[in-house]
């Protein structure tokens, strides 16, 4: 598995934290005149980043537990792509 898969599986994990702590089974999220409904209700989207390669493998979720304690429920990154090669050959 890649990073980017990996980095991909922790977001849905962590996705799937925010549903389940904000949402019932059949949840909604929709767009309001002037903010975000989850379930009906006003939902405020509050975000924090986490750049993947600056932080060791091992404290991801250490990391993304400590984000979701800062009462963040969203969590940004970007994929690094100087870091990827082409996997037809070398690196430009």
């Amino acid at each position: 598995m890649s990073v980017f898969d990996q980095v991909l599986k922790a977001c849905g994990v962590v996705l799937g934290c925010v549903v389940a702590a904000g949402a019932s089974a059949a949840g909604t999220f929709a767009i309001g005149e002037k903010d975000f409904l989850l379930d009906g209700q006003p939902f405020v989207i509050r975000s924090g980043e986490m750049h993947y390669p600056r932080v060791p493998r091992k404290y991801w979720g250490l990391r993304l537990r400590m984000i979701r304690a800062l009462g963040l429920n969203t969590v940004s990154t970007y994929v690094f792509w100087s870091g990827k090669g082409s996997e037809r050959g070398p690196k430009q």
